[in-house]
Order: C-alpha cells, then structure tokens, then sequence
C-alpha cells in the first residue's frame, strides 16, 4: 500500500487490509522473518522499511524460478535443449520479468505458478498416455503425485491472482480429454482437485476471517475505488479495445493519449512465439500441449481486456496479462526448433535467422526503453529508483546523499538478476548435456548390435 502511495487498500470497519489477493505475501512472510533476524534492511533512508529485502526475496525467487520453468515448458511442447534455452534466456532478457520480480507486486509469483501448473499438467498428460496403454512400459505409475502439485499449483495461481480462477476448468478438461478411456483417470482429477483444495481452504480462511465471508474477497471492500466491489462494474471494457490495448497500443485517442501499452509492442518477439504455437498444432504429438497453452492464454487475455483499468492502472503496461507471459515466451521454443536445415537453401535459412535476430534486438532495446523510463520500473525495489517512485507515490525529496547510494546500489541488483538467471540456464544446459551424452553412448551400445542384424538379414535375402 505504501509502495502505491497509499491506494491500493480495503478497509472494513476500522481495519485496513491489503486488496491484493494474498499469495504473494503468504511466501513474502518467512523470507521477511529471515531478513529480520538477519538484520537485512532495505538500503534506503527514505523509506526505512525494517527487513524489506528479505521479502523481496520471494518474488525474486519466483521470477528466477519462471526462467526455469520457460525452459522446461520448452522441452515439454517437444523443442530441443537448445532452443528451450534460447526461449529462456529471450524471456529473461526481453519481457517484465525483471521489473516484477523486483517489487512486491502478485505478478511474479503468479506467472510462477501459473506456468507450474501449465507444465505439471502437461506431464500428468504425458504420464496418463504412458501409464494407460494397453502393454505399459515397466515401472509406469499413474500421475497421481504429478497430479496432486499441479492442482497446488493451479490452487495457489488463484490464491495469487484472483483471474485465475477461469483456468481451473481448463487444467481438468485438458486431464479429462488426455485420459478419456485411459485408467486412473478418476484418480488424477481426484489428486488435482485435492492438490487445489489447500490454497483454496488457505483463501476462504483469510476472506472469512478478514471479509467476513469466504467467497467474499478483497476488492469488495476497496476505498479507492468503488466499481472493484461488483463484476458488473469491472468487467466493462469493450473487447476490442482493451484487447488491442493488452497487444499493442490503445486503438483511439481517448483520456490515457496514444500509448503504447501492449505487451507484444514493447516484445516484438512474441509474434514469433505465436508463429511457434501455431506450428505445434500441426504436429500430432505437441498439439495436445500447445492447446492447453493457447487456452490458458485466451481466457487470460480475455478477461483482462474486459477489466476497466486493462492497461494496469497508473503503471500503463498492461501487466494484467503477465501471469501468462511466460507461457507465451514459452512458444519461442517451439519457433527456434522451426529452423530451416541446410536442405532447405542457404536464403530460406539466413532470412529465417536475420528475421529472429532482428526482432530479438528490437525486442532487447524496447524493453531497455521501457525498464529505463516505464512508471513501472521506478517502482521497482531491486533497482533502488525510490525518488522517482517517491515522486509517483506522493514521497518528499531526498538530499544529496541519495546520489552516491543510487550509484552504490543502482546497478548491482539488474547484474544479480542476470548472474542468477545465467547460473539457473547453465545448470540446465549441463544436465541436459549429460543426459544426451549419456543417450547417445547407449545408442552406440546397441548401434552395432542392430546394424549386425540388419546385415545378416540382408545376407541372408541375397
């Protein structure tokens, strides 16, 4: 609330609450009692908020976490190991996950847990196929485990987003469709709701005890602003407005100006990531798993472009949408895969590559732009930008010895980001490369084996 300059609160009777769906500061609480018995103070005297960098801890971990989780995404939807990485690392690098990752916002620990669910989901799929074919590999088990952190994970995005609550059916009819007439489907759709019942029991709880009831949530009682008390009243945008804002740029002049607020302007290599989606379709064994991330990414979309304030309030960046900003990056996987081979001819492969690279480069200098400059970024904690975000939230000026602590600590927390992001990517990149060394030497175990029977045989033809 005080990062927000003080507006961003619901009050019911004489107590003041967050009107933030909890989540983020459920994981916030034991890095913010680590921090306080450590003695980690956030480094500034204007704010002086005692063990605020160990709180920040939690969405930090959640955005290095999502890196991750983009890579392995990549993986799932059927890409190599290389361009998952380079999925990964163009996320890192060319959308808002540095920006929120930095500040105590719910949108870094909801694209971690959205992005978890997806992919737990898509390995209950995977797992229910191997386990329910008629002569199951040996050792096969049913999802159940993989099932029951899915429905966590889809429980807690909600828990952290409240627009998540629209992806709920879709993670159990995708389980349902990928294991109709399979065994254990029962027990998997079992599992997962039972994995979903934790965070939700955990919200009911505090909107019963904060709001009085458990289906009553924050934003009834939001002081700031009373259309949050009534879907009727949120939900009013039309569509095509608010979806080309979320996209691209506002599609008239109106009250905000000619902004450009969308995701994809100021990430030019989204469209690329689309292209990738698009062309797993077409493949029989990623399809399944491309239409459950295009589902989750339309209704998201969706429903954000109906919300009144779609372009993300006084920040302008359409973050309503970035809970499911890595599952889109996440398609760049898939586009990088598409890479034409040298059978195809050196043109349709280098106008393959310079088209990638230049929307990369546009898409790294835009977001340099924007992580520079956005309203956004001078509220971000990591990067220490407090007498902007003291001039945007209504704070008093600071003295000259700001200028020495900005320049002491402006810049070390963008390199720590990175350096972990990079450490995160390297480790993946070293075990996948032992698991291939590892395939390709038992390949070459059994190669000649196989290549001596196909010889006999052929002899034998003779």
């Amino acid at each position: 609330m005080w990062l927000t300059g003080g507006i961003d609160y619901s009050k019911r009777g004489d107590r003041c609450y967050s009107d933030r769906p909890p989540g983020t500061a459920f994981l916030a609480v034991p890095p913010y009692l680590l921090g306080a018995q450590l003695g980690l103070t956030f480094p500034s005297r204007q704010w002086g908020q005692a063990a605020l960098f160990g709180a920040l801890l939690a969405p930090l971990l959640a955005g290095v976490v999502t890196v991750w989780l983009v890579y392995r995404l990549g993986l799932a939807m059927g890409a190599g190991n290389r361009a998952s990485l380079g999925a990964a690392a163009v996320y890192a690098t060319g959308s808002p996950a540095y920006i929120y990752s930095g500040t105590l916002f719910i949108h870094s620990v909801a694209g971690f847990s959205v992005t978890a669910a997806v992919l737990l989901t898509v390995f209950v799929k995977r797992h229910m196929c191997e386990s329910g074919r008629a002569r199951a590999p040996q050792g096969a088990r049913p999802p159940l485990v993989l099932a029951l952190l899915a429905g966590f994970a889809g429980g807690w995005s909600v828990l952290s987003d409240y627009s998540a609550i629209v992806l709920v059916p879709i993670y159990l009819a995708f389980v349902a469709w990928a294991g109709w007439r399979k065994r254990h489907l029962w027990s998997a759709l079992l599992c997962w709701c039972a994995g979903a019942a934790a965070p939700a029991a955990v919200l009911g709880f505090y909107n019963w005890v904060c709001f009085g009831g458990p289906l009553v949530n924050s934003y009834r009682y939001n002081v700031a602003f009373p259309w949050t008390h009534s879907l009727s009243t949120t939900y009013v945008t039309p569509f095509g407005e608010g979806l080309m804002g979320l996209l691209y740029f506002l599609p008239e002049k109106s009250a905000l100006g000619w902004l450009p607020t969308g995701q994809v302007f100021w990430s030019p290599v989204m469209h690329l990531a689309a292209a990738g989606y698009l062309a797993a379709l077409a493949r029989r064994d990623t399809r399944r798993g491309a239409l459950l991330a295009l589902a989750v990414l339309c209704a998201v979309i969706a429903l954000s472009a109906k919300h009144r304030t779609w372009y993300g309030g006084g920040t302008r960046d359409a973050r309503y949408i970035f809970s499911v900003t890595p599952i889109w990056f996440s398609g760049l996987a898939i586009w990088f895969g598409l890479a034409p081979g040298r059978k195809r001819g050196a043109a349709l492969r280098v106008g393959f590559w310079v088209l990638t690279c230049v929307l990369i480069a546009e898409t790294l200098a835009l977001r340099s732009m924007w992580a520079a400059f956005g309203v956004a970024a001078r509220l971000n904690l990591l990067s220490l930008q407090m007498p902007h975000a003291g001039a945007v939230a209504g704070g008093k000026a600071v003295g000259l010895w700001w200028e020495a602590e900005k320049w002491l600590f402006a810049r070390w927390p963008r390199l720590l980001w990175l350096l972990a992001v990079g450490i995160l990517v390297a480790l993946a990149a070293m075990l996948e490369y032992r698991r291939d060394a590892s395939a390709a030497a038992s390949n070459e175990k059994t190669g000649p084996r196989k290549q001596g029977n196909r010889s006999r045989s052929d002899v034998r033809r003779r």
